[in-house]
């Protein structure tokens, strides 16, 4: 079962990615690409009743602003340190379609990366992917072997009508068939019917899985969805699921009710119901999720999630609360809030866990995104003002010089998590170059005193 889960989301990416570029860490504003330099993720200790530093990502990315490398860190409490996690490496083509991607662990006792897993994509001449293939890192043989393989086909309009995926056999050195999707869809382009099959390896035959029909209203919303089953334990007898969705004027969904039936028994039961609630511009601004109570006859409360925007349409906050049964009212459980920056990226989120027994939300875990106009590992320069820092990120070393009358008069390092690790004073010139010793693969922050006081981003690799 875990395969097909993972074969679902894979041709549910893949229906609404064929051809398209890395850009989920993307975002334009008036023709200005900004980019996420790095990430920090930190959690709250409630012995010192702050926030800790948990894990640190930083990204680079190539002339194009397709992301070409990810190292993860993480932080070491005891020794007030941090350690390579992980890296991933991605490659594209020409067309700035990914063409394969490698994730490496950081290994302590050599002290170097080791291959883990690295995945292949395959595009037609159209740029349409037409192939996924995903090895894992055999340390018996030194290199790669194959784990999965998806093929994907299309029609004229490139829209995917056939997914296979095998399983590598090990015993034949082979791939195997072992999952299929076939897609049918309506004259407006909108998915009809999907059957899955799965392979039978003792007849050599694919068998039918499961089956589903999709209707859509005249505004081409999807309205019904009947999906059949086949039940494992009793061949031949069908597991019958039903979803409905209702939409109010605004095209949004007010109503989504699912149903289970039995095929046996020729009747069905109420499964699960969603209500929406929209404001007046058709925005979400809740989602309850009810629970067919077969006992009571009726619906029971499940889950709830009241969303709050900031006036630019920003999610500022998140709230998700729980059914208690035996008080019969909504339990909060918890609470997201986001932090924008002034170009609308988002810059910080924050989750709070609701506490029962003192009746407030507390501090759980906090990430930290650190944003730029200008991709700073493309070039050897990064100068913004006055201040120029060379090369960035660096290796060895890197030059600090300011422009024009001022001088430097002192120079600080510090780290994430604010710890000043470098220090001059007594600068007193236009240019200083600072060496990496022993500091770790990372990012750090330097303040720079001349005639204003500036902050820098470096990065060390």
């Amino acid at each position: 079962m875990k395969k097909l889960y993972e074969f679902i989301l894979i041709i549910a990416l893949s229906i609404n990615a064929f051809g398209q570029k890395n850009i989920i860490l993307r975002k334009e504003i008036q023709n200005t690409k900004f980019l996420i330099d790095s990430t920090c993720d930190y959690k709250w200790d409630s012995e010192i009743n702050d926030w800790r530093v948990n894990n640190t990502a930083v990204y680079t990315y190539d002339a194009s602003g397709n992301q070409t490398k990810r190292i993860d860190y993480y932080y070491i409490p005891k020794t007030n340190s941090k350690s390579a996690n992980y890296r991933l490496l991605y490659f594209y083509d020409a067309s700035g379609n990914q063409t394969e991607h490698i994730r490496y662990g950081w290994d302590s006792k050599i002290n170097s990366w080791i291959n883990m897993s690295r995945v292949v994509y395959i595009y037609d001449a159209y740029s349409k992917q037409t192939e996924y293939i995903r090895y894992g890192w055999d340390t018996k043989t030194n290199g790669w072997k194959g784990i999965w393989r998806y093929a994907y086909a299309c029609d004229a309009n490139g829209r995917l009508t056939e997914s296979i995926g095998y399983s590598w056999d090990s015993e034949i050195n082979d791939w195997t068939n072992d999952i299929r999707y076939i897609n049918t869809y309506d004259a407006n382009g909108k998915l009809k019917e999907n059957i899955n099959y799965d392979w039978n390896s003792k007849t050599n035959t694919w068998i039918n899985l499961c089956h589903s029909i999709s209707t859509y209203d005249l505004n081409d919303n999807l309205t019904d969805y009947f999906g059949d089953k086949l039940d494992a334990e009793i061949i031949g007898k069908l597991t019958i699921n039903r979803k409905l969705k209702y939409f109010d004027t605004n095209k949004k969904v007010p109503k989504y009710i699912r149903y289970s039936l039995k095929a046996e028994t020729n009747g069905g039961s109420n499964l699960s119901r969603t209500i929406y609630t929209n404001d007046v511009i058709g925005n979400q601004r809740e989602y309850t999720r009810y629970n067919w109570d077969t006992q009571n006859n009726d619906w029971i409360g499940e889950k709830r999630y009241v969303y709050f925007d900031e006036a630019d349409g920003n999610l500022k906050e998140h709230i998700r609360y729980y059914w208690n049964t035996e008080n019969t009212e909504w339990i909060g459980e918890k609470h997201s809030i986001n932090n924008y920056n002034s170009h609308g990226n988002l810059a910080e989120s924050v989750i709070q866990n609701w506490d029962s027994n003192k009746n407030i939300w507390v501090n759980s875990q906090k990430q930290v995104k650190y944003w730029s106009a200008v991709n700073i590992s493309l070039v050897s320069d990064y100068k913004i003002g006055n201040i120029t820092v060379y090369p960035n990120p660096f290796h060895n070393y890197t030059t600090i010089s300011i422009s024009g009358f001022e001088s430097i008069k002192k120079i600080e390092l510090f780290d994430l998590s604010g710890r000043i690790i470098y220090v001059d004073d007594n600068v007193n010139r236009n240019e200083i170059t600072i060496y990496r010793d022993n500091l770790p693969d990372g990012i750090y922050f330097l303040r720079i005193l001349g005639n204003e006081t500036y902050i820098r981003k470096v990065i060390i690799e």
